[in-house]
């Protein structure tokens, strides 16, 4: 895919999951794994526009992802502690 985008200049294709942040202790990148799974590449663009004109190269390749278009994704509104303290554990 990346070659594709790189081709044709298709802007607004950020590219796997996976690869647009940074474990930053390599304590956490077997958790960071385990708990996203295969999520870790699904292909993040800034559209569904842009998803459908890579979908259709793919088509074309005979290929398939799965998309993230940034306008579509709403993430919930959750309100966290500020602190620890303000924390209720779930077990003891």
């Amino acid at each position: 895919m990346a070659a594709a985008v790189k081709k044709d200049n298709i802007q607004g294709a950020f590219g796997p999951l996976v690869n647009l942040f940074d474990v930053t202790h390599d304590r956490f990148r077997v958790p960071v794994e385990v708990m996203a799974k295969n999520q870790l590449f699904n292909y993040v663009v800034d559209t569904e526009k842009t998803a459908a004109l890579l979908i259709s190269k793919l088509h074309n390749a005979g290929g398939w992802l799965n998309f993230v278009p940034l306008d579509v994704v709403k993430a919930p509104n959750v309100r966290y502690p500020e602190d620890e303290s303000q924390a209720v554990p779930l077990t003891r």
